[in-house]
């Protein structure tokens, strides 16, 4: 019995190791992060900006990627000078190179509210990027 047990332990020890990829915990690592105010055609930041203003349309932060090349899960939240909230998008990918960009946007509304925003990327449920710009009137 005792043999069962000890077999039974091990089986279930390879099992949980063999059905994961060994890259499937590398984290990734962005290696360029800035905030923009549009995305061009070639899918790259029309500029870098430090500060913004309400009366901007849109905010986008854009990040370049080190990435193994296996699905990801990556979730942005967006919070305004009050720590509201804004939004959470989410969404998977598969990179097809290990250099890699990525990019949320936001419209900003009347409602949302000046200070320091706050953008955190979790991939995978991990935080890899936190970055703030300040927002003015």
């Amino acid at each position: 019995m005792k043999q069962f047990l000890v077999i039974a332990f091990i089986a279930l020890i390879f099992i949980g190791c063999a059905s994961k990829s060994p890259t499937q915990n590398i984290q990734p690592t962005p290696y360029q992060v800035n905030f923009t105010t549009g995305i061009n055609d070639d899918l790259n930041p029309v500029n870098d900006v430090k500060e913004i203003s309400l009366d901007e349309d849109e905010i986008y932060i854009y990040v370049k990627w080190n990435l193994p090349l296996i699905s990801r899960v990556q979730t942005t939240k967006i919070f305004d000078g009050e720590n509201n909230l804004l939004e959470s998008p989410e969404f998977k990918f598969t990179p097809t190179s290990t250099n890699w960009h990525t990019w949320t946007g936001h419209k900003i509304k009347k409602s949302d509210k000046a200070g320091i925003w706050k953008f955190q990327i979790f991939s995978d449920g991990k935080l890899a990027v936190e970055k703030t710009i300040k927002v003015t009137e």
